[in-house]
């Protein structure tokens, strides 16, 4: 894979945590209860039945990992995000999505966020440095996953965010590349939505695409993630 982990904190507990948690692998479908699922065909509809429906500012349809135009959302890296209008604050969790980077900015590009000194759970979110490297946190601002190798232009990436009582665990097309202890903490801004391809202000726009966001209301195993990210349609 492209982007290994920076594998710096809780490697040992990471992997106690997968000879735990490993189990039979199941159908994308039955990996866990689903708090919402954007699969941002052109829309922020939450398709989960839970309606948790965001606002498209700007975003608009493209061509997904598989080549069907409209079946994921473009940003344009200047103005467009999509405000889902909803808080996943609680624990365990799950977060998964698809993206592309479009190009590099020589800026630091948010892909999505939710983060509050209000979040009970800790701040989650995933973003492209100005070095063009990943950069991740799944549950607080203690502790974050920073790649060791550059995101690729225009290349579709899988990435998980899990957090479990005790450790935050982040996979990158299906792979564990990091883990860390579980903490909380949040910015000193008040609003706590998930916001997609921006930051909650809204600014640091992203140029590119995102594809098939789902919030799992569970800790996904190593072998559900790779299942997600080998079998997940939009």
């Amino acid at each position: 894979m492209q982007i290994p982990g920076a594998g710096r904190a809780g490697a040992a507990a990471g992997a106690l945590w997968l000879l735990a948690a490993c189990g039979e692998p199941t159908g994308p479908g039955e990996l866990g209860p689903l708090a919402a699922h954007y699969t941002l065909d052109g829309h922020a509809r939450d398709v989960s039945g839970n309606g948790h429906d965001g606002t498209v500012f700007g975003a608009e349809p493209t061509t997904d990992r598989s080549g069907r135009p409209g079946r994921a959302c473009a940003f344009d890296g200047v103005d467009d995000f999509i405000d889902t209008g909803t808080t996943f604050d609680f624990a365990p969790r799950t977060v998964a999505f698809w993206f592309r980077l479009r190009e590099h900015l020589g800026r630091y590009q948010r892909i999505l966020v939710q983060n509050s000194h209000l979040l009970e759970y800790g701040a989650f979110g995933v973003g492209i440095t100005a070095d063009s490297l990943l950069e991740g946190r799944a549950g607080g601002n203690g502790t974050f996953f920073i790649g060791e190798a550059k995101v690729v232009a225009d290349r579709w990436y899988h990435m998980a965010l899990v957090r479990n009582d005790s450790l935050e665990i982040y996979f990158v097309d299906g792979q564990v590349v990091d883990t860390s202890m579980a903490s909380s903490g949040g910015s000193i801004w008040d609003r706590t939505v998930l916001i997609l391809g921006a930051t909650r202000i809204p600014d640091r726009f992203f140029a590119g695409a995102i594809d098939d966001v789902r919030i799992y209301e569970a800790a996904l195993t190593a072998d559900q993630v790779e299942l997600l990210y080998r079998n997940s349609p939009t």
